[in-house]
């Protein structure tokens, strides 16, 4: 895993030949704060299969399956007093719905990780 602030400078490069050379990236990561930054389109998978997919702000924003919900409820808030706006009651999930994910270790204080939505 690299430095934050180098994961920073990759991530606006990243941006940069998006926007300049119409360039495409596959981006895998667990990491749904900077997809949501970065992705135009997201895919969500668990145990190997696709349980949503769509436009990143829309999927992020508004989850349809446990696991995507479980991934948003997982973006680490520098802030504890801010949280992640609240998305409508996620749908249920089928028989095979996502184990519960282990808590998040504690976010190091220098990580440049800002929420995205202010919740009122």
């Amino acid at each position: 895993m690299v430095d934050a602030s180098i994961r920073l400078q990759i991530l606006e490069i990243m941006q940069r030949l998006k926007r300049e050379f119409k360039v495409s990236f596959l981006y895998i990561t667990h990491d749904l704060s900077t997809a949501y930054h970065v992705s135009d389109d997201i895919m969500i998978l668990h145990q190997g299969r696709v349980v949503e997919q769509g436009d990143a702000r829309r999927v992020i924003d508004h989850p349809q399956h446990a696991y995507t919900q479980q991934l948003v409820d997982a973006i680490p808030i520098p802030d504890p007093d801010v949280r992640w706006a609240a998305a409508p009651e996620a749908v249920d999930a089928p028989d095979d719905s996502a184990p519960a994910l282990p808590t998040p270790p504690a976010l190091a204080e220098s990580a440049p990780v800002r929420p995205l939505v202010k919740a009122d």
